[in-house]
């Protein structure tokens, strides 16, 4: 499960994207530092 604010979350609900962070103690959240986005061939940085 991925933590995060639902409204900054859900426009990339459909597309593809990298999510590097730190799992919980018992390893089922994930607390995100850091969301990539893929447009095309290209990775781009997108605002948690």
């Amino acid at each position: 499960m991925l933590t995060g604010l639902p409204s900054r979350l859900a426009a990339y609900v459909t597309r593809t994207v990298r999510v590097t962070g730190e799992l919980t103690g018992n390893g089922q959240l994930l607390v995100p530092s850091a969301l990539r986005v893929q447009l095309g061939s290209r990775w781009i940085a997108a605002e948690l």
